[in-house]
């Protein structure tokens, strides 16, 4: 069974099996805490456009953005004009890592280009970047799994609060892709995500380098380690004995194809020169080991 749905807005909510049936079949629970703290981009260039009107009248916008399509589609609302008066023309980037997803300079350039008729160059320092510019998502991970003896994980609950800031950017988006992935690559039957979306009195956050995704992997592997101790089996090992197989279902309800999450880990621990039993090194992402 799965359910997925939105719960007062701000709330993603994916459930899937009997989370407390699961709890209960564990031999052990284990709970852990993760947090992402924000950070400054800080890209080698600062934000910065330039902006005119062509013969035809099209506003022509040459942006550091990293998203044209994005920030053309924004840029017509702020301007309440077509799509097709707008031409983005995108540049090779001095590094973004995400902060070139957010429109920082393409709407006071390209206003005051709409307003002089004249061409206009905007660029912020570096003091400006750091005071103005989005920043990248504070997140807090609650984990708390039930886990066999045999490392099999029974039950996972994930409790996620996603700090925005001031105002919502780009982290509706985030929150969704995060609740879809946060589990990682495990099959686990029993399964419930509370991806919570907050805002405070802070910068706005926007996109970083995997925006959404790495953060929960960080949080969802460093709590498979954890279990692993728990059940004094290997991390390894507990990466073996959770991993998706194809044609398995995520969380979400999305069928797997073309998995290879074991072939991943039997090739991780050959180039670590880690040992690994016989039967890990039997097992394929075809058959699943009975």
């Amino acid at each position: 069974m799965y359910q997925v749905g939105d719960h007062k807005e701000d709330t993603r909510k994916i459930r899937r099996g009997d989370i407390e049936k699961g709890f209960a079949e564990a031999d052990y629970i284990v709970e852990g805490r993760y947090t992402i703290p924000c950070i400054e981009h800080a890209p080698i260039e600062t934000c910065s456009t330039l902006a005119y009107l062509d013969e035809t009248g099209t506003l022509v916008i040459h942006s550091k953005t990293q998203g044209l399509y994005f920030v053309m589609g924004d840029l017509a609302n702020v301007f309440q004009i077509p799509l097709n008066k707008i031409k983005l023309v995108g540049n090779t980037l001095g590094g973004s890592f995400g902060s070139g997803n957010s429109v920082m300079t393409d709407h006071i350039a390209g206003l005051l280009a709409l307003r002089t008729g004249k061409p206009v160059s905007f660029k912020l320092t570096r003091k400006e970047e750091m005071m103005a510019s989005t920043i990248s998502t504070p997140w807090i991970f609650e984990i708390k799994d039930g886990v066999r003896k045999d490392g099999k994980i029974t039950a996972r609950h994930i409790h996620v609060l996603h700090d925005c800031g001031a105002f919502t950017e780009l982290g509706e988006y985030a929150s969704e892709k995060n609740a879809n992935l946060a589990a990682g690559a495990n099959y686990i039957e029993n399964l419930a995500v509370d991806s919570q979306m907050v805002y405070t009195n802070k910068a706005p956050s926007g996109s970083k380098r995997g925006f959404g995704v790495n953060v929960g992997q960080f949080a969802e592997q460093v709590q498979l380690d954890k279990d692993a101790r728990a059940c004094g089996i290997s991390p390894m090992e507990i990466r073996f004995i959770n991993a998706f197989h194809e044609g398995d279902h995520t969380h979400a309800g999305d069928q797997l194809r073309a998995v290879s999450t074991i072939e991943r880990l039997q090739k991780v621990a050959e180039m670590a020169d880690e040992k690994l039993d016989e039967k890990y090194l039997q097992m394929n992402s075809r058959e699943v080991t009975k």
